[in-house]
């Protein structure tokens, strides 16, 4: 996941068995998710949680320095959505977007993820946004409010 933000995509996934590296770059966002992760151990939830691992770095750079050892099968994107949403942003969604800021970067995420990638690149839009970086998926998956681009690299 290299758009981790406060994990809730990464968690998901790694109750459903996957191991999910949480790519973060803001140094206050990486100490809530550890925050989160020591309090859900508590909860009894650490065999889930074995399978997250917290890097703070820059996606980007991140993605670019890994050998092809280390290269994932996927990599997930949720960048933060910039247009205006009809409805109110969640709580949480609202603290986390004053805590990043503006994020304009999110085209450029996309080719990096491509590179790094062995298999595909999972997206995570609303429904109606424009594909990231301007890039054609493969193909979609379409909820009511959410849309899924999946860009296969092989």
């Amino acid at each position: 996941d290299a758009t981790a933000g406060l994990g809730r995509d990464a968690f998901l996934l790694a109750t459903l068995g996957a191991r999910v590296r949480m790519i973060e770059r803001s140094g206050v966002v990486c100490e809530l998710l550890a925050d989160g992760m020591q309090r859900a151990t508590a909860a009894g939830l650490a065999a889930t949680l074995e399978r997250l691992h917290i890097i703070q770095n820059d996606a980007v750079e991140w993605l670019g320095g890994i050998t092809a050892s280390e290269k994932p099968d996927v990599v997930y994107l949720d960048p933060m959505y910039s247009q205006p949403k009809r409805a109110a942003a969640g709580k949480e969604l609202t603290l986390l977007a004053k805590l990043l800021g503006e994020q304009s970067d999110a085209d450029v995420l996309l080719p990096a993820a491509l590179a790094a990638a062995r298999r595909q690149v999972v997206v995570k839009r609303h429904r109606h946004a424009p594909a990231l970086a301007g890039l054609t998926p493969s193909h979609s998956l379409t909820g009511r409010s959410t849309r899924f681009d999946v860009y296969r690299v092989s």
